[in-house]
């Protein structure tokens, strides 16, 4: 691919680049850092890196030559996949997957309590490291052990007493491999049948009618107070939003918070150039309504059925660094404006479970004063996120 380091009197130059029209990407080093230099790698024509080593400290310098808007949208593509390549930290891909042994045959709910048991008092101790806690669960934790002793004592005795001369050879076999987790290759594979199901369940075909929301927004922008809602983002709420973001799994664009965050200051004013002009134009990038759906299996659930499964979502991180800047100026119209009830506590500033908690012990306290009744409701909505509306 045309990757040369040709060494001259003053300096040494790295570059890569022979096709004709790219000008290739290069480096030129002082000769006196000769030693320093770790390695040079040219990953295209319009990438490549160069690793140098002063004693503790490693440096890594990346040099790009930048396709322009005229160029193929597959050299576009592959531009930003090479630049990516060597700009996101390297993670240990995982190929295989974790399999979900049988339990053994003389495993019972006695069992299943006392390592639930275990587990929650190692997670209390764990929380809050103290005497107390690391003695209750050193306790649940010998009890644990002690219990699926006896029961695995206990059930083979009582499988051992069942057999006879007249009992065939493979079943004692298969009863052995059982009680060691020996299974055939079939246990080792579940039945997809449910995921048509599944899809189908998170899918939502209907449109989605906004026009009550855009009315509210409509309104109250017409508002000079509420103007905000449709200027350009600033630089501080993008600084505000950054730093507020965890380093979540990224989405199949494969942009973690962790490469969003170590831009330069350039890059981030560009950044923020593209969120405005979306905005302005209402634009959503495709790649940003495409996300990566991973089933996990409800405790105590039938793995065939798909309603057994709850699911996350794997969302491109620009996206929804995007969608934080709308929620964070969207939570402040809401909050000022009182479009909100005075007695919903869920998904606000300033309000949790405990304020709602106490403020229900103060009705009921003031019912019992006054000699009267209270009622109250609790709901579990079945697939209560799945029927939340999406925006697009």
């Amino acid at each position: 691919m045309g990757c040369s380091i040709e060494e001259y009197e003053d300096y040494i130059f790295c570059y890569i680049g022979e096709t004709l029209g790219l000008h290739g990407v290069g480096f030129l080093i002082k000769k006196y850092f000769k030693n320093n230099i770790v390695n040079f790698t040219g990953i295209s024509e319009r990438v490549a890196f160069i690793k140098l080593k002063f004693k503790n400290l490693s440096i890594t310098l990346i040099q790009v030559y930048a396709p322009t808007e005229s160029a193929a949208e597959e050299e576009i593509h592959k531009f930003y996949e090479d630049l990516r390549s060597i700009t996101i930290p390297k993670q240990k891909s995982r190929q295989t997957v974790k399999v979900m042994r049988k339990p053994v045959p003389w495993w019972n709910q006695t069992c299943d309590d006392a390592v639930r048991k275990s587990k929650k008092a190692l997670i209390q101790y764990r929380a809050s490291p103290s005497i107390s806690n690391f003695i209750e669960y050193k306790k649940t934790d010998a009890q644990k052990k002690r219990i699926l002793k006896e029961e695995s004592i206990n059930s083979w005795h009582n499988l051992c007493s069942s057999f006879n001369r007249m009992t065939p050879v493979s079943r004692i076999w298969g009863y052995m491999k059982r009680f060691k987790r020996i299974g055939s290759c079939h246990d080792r594979f579940f039945n997809d049948e449910w995921v048509p199901s599944f899809i189908d369940n998170i899918s939502d075909s209907n449109q989605i009618n906004l026009n009550n929301v855009s009315g509210i927004l409509n309104d109250s922008s017409e508002n000079n107070s509420n103007s905000f809602l449709n200027k350009p983002f600033t630089l501080n709420e993008l600084y505000i939003s950054l730093k507020s973001r965890k380093d979540t799994t990224p989405g199949l664009d494969n942009t973690p918070y962790i490469l969003i965050k170590k831009l330069h200051p350039n890059a981030i004013e560009i950044l923020l150039n593209i969120y405005n002009r979306l905005l302005e134009n209402l634009l959503i990038p495709d790649s940003w309504k495409t996300q990566c759906i991973i089933p996990i299996l409800k405790p105590n659930k039938t793995a065939n059925n798909p309603s057994s499964y709850r699911h996350i979502s794997l969302s491109s991180c620009l996206g929804k660094l995007f969608e934080n800047m709308l929620k964070m100026r969207l939570d402040y119209f809401a909050e000022s404006e009182g479009k909100l009830p005075d007695i919903q506590f869920g998904f606000r500033k300033g309000r949790s479970c405990s304020e709602s908690f106490v403020s229900f012990i103060a009705d009921l306290k003031k019912a019992k004063i006054s000699h009267s009744n209270v009622v109250c409701v609790f709901l579990d909505v079945k697939g209560a996120f799945d029927n939340v509306d999406t925006y697009f």
